[in-house]
């Protein structure tokens, strides 16, 4: 087994629409890999171009969203901070962000100079955080198969939001699986429908996570079988 297939078995096992993304931290583009041929608004906007291929960031080209910039583990130039400063402002005129929250942004370890992304299949080396864009029924089966919908205290994790970017992060420092219900931003700039969110894991969980996926199917679908045999049973004529 190799992270190839099981980026590939991942992704059929939980019936994906979208491509499983991986995400590196990188000094340089690998040989081969294409940088953009345009300006993106969003770290989040790299995600959709990595599902279609292989593509290197570099820390210049993550300006456009400074909140992403710096998640992404980027010291911003002094122009984007002080962008930055007056969105956060904004955000909290209108109500949706506190800003007290900011000092507790969850930011890649700094020192790189871009980000790979691209379909984690097609990484020569596993990705440091595999990035699922799913749906809630897909997110509910993979954290059950990762007993972070356990009934023991302390044994699940909250469910991120905003910014959704923060879900690579908190993966990478907590070195477990996160999940986001995304932000407004990740739903515009990403193009993530109402019913879609993000689940971000390790690297170096995806064999246990494709493993462990296997036989909590097995008993969701046993279990299934069981409700829809009490559903019919309640039946109404």
């Amino acid at each position: 087994m190799t992270w190839q297939s099981d980026a590939r078995d991942l992704a059929k096992l939980l019936g994906l629409d979208h491509v499983p993304i991986g995400v590196s931290r990188a000094d340089h583009p690998p040989a081969g890999v294409a940088r953009a041929d345009r300006e993106l608004p969003s770290a989040c906007a790299y995600w959709r171009e990595g599902e279609r291929r292989m593509i290197y960031a570099s820390d210049e080209e993550h300006k456009n969203c400074p909140i992403g910039m710096m998640v992404m583990g980027f010291e911003p130039p002094p122009a984007v901070a002080v962008e930055a400063e007056i969105l956060v402002g904004n955000m909290a005129e209108l109500g949706y962000l506190d800003p007290a929250e900011v000092a507790h942004l969850p930011m890649l370890p700094k020192g790189h100079r871009g980000v790979l992304y691209g379909p984690a299949a097609e990484f020569s080396e596993p990705a440091e955080i595999v990035l699922l864009i799913c749906e809630p029924g897909q997110a509910m089966l993979l954290s059950e198969s990762l007993g972070q919908a356990s009934l023991v205290p302390e044994s699940g994790r909250p469910v991120g939001g905003r910014p959704a970017c923060a879900v690579i992060s908190r993966a990478l420092l907590r070195g477990g699986a996160e999940m986001s219900f995304a932000c407004q931003g990740a739903r515009v700039l990403a193009q993530l429908t109402l019913a879609e969110m993000l689940v971000a894991l390790p690297g170096t969980l995806l064999e246990h996570a494709v493993a462990a996926l296997r036989a909590k199917t097995e008993a969701n679908n046993a279990m299934a079988e069981y409700y829809d045999s009490r559903r019919r049973t309640f039946a109404g004529p």
